[in-house]
């Protein structure tokens, strides 16, 4: 059944059209990381995110829709703003939906996107997010046969500067 299911999982570009998906999608994905993260609701009982649109609407960008067959499994969001000058592309944010969760879908999301996009990458992780932690550890060690660099690091989340443990690496 998981490679069953591996195996229908697509990475679709996303377009402006699509931005309403992720954005419904990112409540999702904030409560999952809240888990981890202690986000809480606003009074509205909503979450409080990024807007992601600039993800649809810069070329330093990049946005995919996740799906297994034809159901909505996820969305991957790639930037180029990175901890390190060497590195050329960053997952900004990366959301599978519970439901794809443990089967094999993220690792899988992770490794067609690479293959979209070879290079030098970033993958920043909160701290608390220990979930997070655990998955990208695994799935960058196991690609990379762990030649990868893992280190705490400041970096500007907008007028913040917050910590983050980065991962970094190349897939060619």
């Amino acid at each position: 059944m998981k490679n069953e299911i591996i195996a229908k999982t697509k990475v679709i570009p996303a377009t402006l059209d699509d931005y309403p998906i992720v954005r419904n999608m990112a409540q999702l994905y904030i409560y999952d990381a809240s888990r981890g993260c202690g986000f809480s609701l606003n009074k509205q009982g909503l979450y409080q995110y990024r807007d992601y649109k600039e993800y649809f609407e810069n070329s330093d960008r990049a946005a995919y829709i996740v799906k297994v067959e034809n159901e909505l499994a996820g969305f991957v969001l790639l930037n180029k703003v990175c901890a390190y000058a060497e590195s050329e592309w960053n997952v900004g944010e990366f959301f599978i939906l519970s439901k794809f969760q443990g089967q094999g879908v993220g690792k899988e999301v992770a490794k067609k996107v690479w293959q979209l996009h070879p290079g030098k990458w970033e993958v920043p992780v909160v701290p608390q997010n220990r979930s997070a932690l655990v998955f990208w550890r695994s799935i960058i060690s196991n690609v990379t046969n762990n030649q990868y660099k893992e280190e705490m690091k400041d970096v500007e989340r907008g007028q913040d500067q917050v910590q983050r443990v980065i991962f970094s690496f190349a897939v060619l």
